[in-house]
């Protein structure tokens, strides 16, 4: 377990382990293997800041307080330790233990940062457990001949900013509110591809937008688009105004239905958005007014692919909410479906001889334009801008 650690940590966590001697620990820990896991990927700088006691109590508390968890469910903790605890801290402290999935760690410290609360540790192992049919905490961790009924758990212990008594339960519903987030996302990531997958093929007429729109959500799946929520919208036509109904069944991730959440409304539009949803654009590419709870905290991106009837008139809209990936910001605009269309004709605008020095530069400085900008500028948009910056 501590071969691949810097020498000083594995002193540094055997000194843990001796430490751990003379506390009671649960019946399921296998003490000094749990400890070496639970203190792995801790620096040392941190290791070594702190009384090994306090961090041998601080390990065994958490086990304590994973001893029962419930399928699918995540627990989360955030209390301010008495003097007689054994954990003595200026801090609050937090204990989360959930099943390790992508996205934890960004997520939960994101409710802190948006908080203004300063997080003075953080301690995130992964750890195989074994928990019986009813949540019980067997085995942590496993051992070699259980590792097949073996799962791999994120127990998570952070010190943060000192919290008044009052404050605590709200903020442990955020945290518990973006691990459901993370939870929802994750568990429908397969479902959500399969829609994305099904929605390009059927939108109808092979013109070359429309190959391009089928080739945007190809390039999306392909690891282009962290898929965060899904539903499905009909568009009802009215006077003066149309309405997009929610399919709520439908809903995906954090677009879910959710007990004890509002039922999603339908959404009255009116003058730009009612022509831009009646277009015969294929797909639509734009923010939501929401930030994300899940990984950054950046407003979503709204990809909707639009349904149409066999008259090509639109019916709905396929929405997908998520973030673009790194690759997707740095790849040239002229791979881009649907952008490298727009980008060729901002180039034709300018009128230059390809190759040519004033060619590199418009070619230049759309290679460093935002993509989301790209994405909701329009041809015209984009040459009056980069004319002003190559000027």
């Amino acid at each position: 377990m501590t071969s691949r650690i810097p020498a000083i940590r594995t002193r540094l966590i055997a000194r843990i382990v001796r430490a751990a001697g003379g506390i009671e620990a649960p019946a399921a820990v296998n003490v000094p293997d749990y400890l070496s896991a639970f203190y792995r990927l801790l620096a040392e700088e941190d290791l070594a800041g702190r009384d090994s006691a306090w961090f041998a109590r601080v390990a065994l508390e958490h086990a304590r307080f994973a001893a029962v968890k419930p399928r699918d469910r995540a627990l989360v903790r955030l209390f301010n330790p008495p003097p007689a605890s054994g954990l003595p801290s200026p801090h609050t402290l937090v204990q989360v233990a959930t099943a390790d999935m992508p996205f934890l760690v960004d997520s939960l410290l994101m409710v802190f940062s948006r908080a203004g609360i300063g997080v003075h540790l953080i301690v995130h192992p992964i750890l195989k457990v074994v928990r019986d049919r009813n949540g019980r905490l067997r085995q942590v961790p496993a051992a070699a001949p259980a590792q097949a009924a073996a799962q791999d758990e994120s127990w998570q212990f952070l010190e943060i900013d000192r919290q008044a008594d009052a404050a605590l339960a709200p903020l442990e519903e955020l945290l518990s509110i973006a691990l459901a987030d993370v939870h929802a996302a994750v568990t429908d990531l397969p479902a959500m591809l399969t829609r994305a997958r099904a929605a390009a093929p059927a939108l109808p007429g092979d013109s070359a937008e429309t190959r391009e729109a089928r080739a945007l959500v190809d390039w999306m799946v392909a690891d282009r688009f962290i898929f965060l929520g899904y539903r499905h919208y009909r568009l009802r036509a009215g006077h003066g105004h149309d309405t997009l109904l929610p399919d709520v069944p439908s809903g995906l991730g954090i677009l879910r239905r959710r007990p004890n959440h509002p039922k999603p409304g339908a959404v009255r539009l009116t003058a730009e958005m009612r022509r831009i949803a009646r277009s015969g654009t294929a797909v639509l590419v734009t923010k939501a007014g929401s930030v994300s709870t899940v990984h950054r905290a950046d407003y979503l991106d709204h990809v909707g692919v639009k349904t149409f009837d066999a008259r090509g008139r639109v019916t709905g809209e396929h929405r997908f909410l998520g973030l673009w990936t790194s690759s997707a910001y740095h790849a040239p605009p002229l791979e881009i479906p649907l952008l490298r269309h727009k980008v060729q004709q901002v180039l034709q605008n300018f009128g230059l001889p390809p190759g040519s020095h004033d060619a590199k530069s418009v070619t230049r400085v759309l290679n460093d334009f935002p993509r989301d900008e790209l994405f909701q500028s329009t041809a015209a948009e984009l040459t009056h801008v980069v004319r002003g910056v190559v000027n």
